[in-house]
């Protein structure tokens, strides 16, 4: 998880120093590249938010891991 949180740190910080760099290509190209990134942020999110809403991973759960982090683990099943 340490691993994950990093690259996710490393990655977000690359991101967000490439947007202060971007050349200018005049006002409109200019406008339509910023929606285009805006948009990529906003499905990175997006996805985030659907792990915890879909019941794909959490169950009826989602929701509630979402706000308190915490992941009941399931219980131990040992082969029959």
């Amino acid at each position: 998880m340490n691993w994950a949180w990093n690259h996710h740190i490393g990655l977000q910080a690359k991101y967000l120093a490439g947007l202060k760099n971007l050349p200018s290509f005049g006002p409109q190209i200019d406008k339509d590249v910023k929606d285009y990134l805006d948009d990529i942020a906003v499905m990175v999110k997006g996805g985030v938010c659907w792990a915890f809403e879909s019941r794909r991973y959490f169950g009826n759960l989602g929701l509630n891991v979402q706000q308190t982090r915490y992941v009941p683990l399931r219980p131990k099943v040992t082969p029959v």
